[in-house]
């Protein structure tokens, strides 16, 4: 289904078990006496990413990137850092969940979740140069048709 083992999942989980072998369910002190015993387990947070977002974390793509970003820079005799800019965007999401606390295997550190696809932006549009010229001034971009109008 796509969500992940939250502790109260695998306490219902393990009180329906218990309730198939017609034992009484374990206290919910008991489930966290056994999970923190239970070395081979442990609680992250996930982290909301968009879809799009998660096949950009493949280690060969970031690596064919900068090749292909050194190439650029020597094709185009770019060497100098004042020449060089990087553009980028943030914003706030709204209504995009946070992350969850879940149960995974202690190898793992952490663990991205798609965030849903139908939300509301207010994007920032932002500038540096990487010799520490004075930037370009922000670019804020709105949703929705009524702010054009003012």
């Amino acid at each position: 289904m796509g969500i992940g083992a939250t502790p109260s999942i695998i306490y219902a989980a393990i009180c329906h078990l218990k309730q198939q072998e017609k034992c009484s369910q374990p206290s919910t002190s008991w489930f966290h006496k056994w999970l923190k015993m239970n070395l081979a387990l442990h609680m992250i947070k996930t982290k909301p990413i968009a879809r799009a977002r998660i096949t950009t974390h493949i280690e060969e793509d970031l690596k064919t990137f900068f090749t292909n970003y050194q190439e650029t820079l020597d094709r185009y005799g770019i060497h100098r850092a004042r020449y060089i800019y990087n553009i980028d965007k943030s914003g706030v999401r709204i209504g995009c969940p946070t992350g969850e606390i879940i149960i995974v295997p202690t190898e793992v550190k952490e663990l991205y979740t798609v965030s849903p696809e139908n939300r509301k932006s207010l994007m920032i549009i932002e500038a540096i140069c990487v010799d520490g010229t004075p930037p370009p001034p922000p670019v804020i971009i709105c949703p929705g048709e009524k702010i054009m109008e003012s």
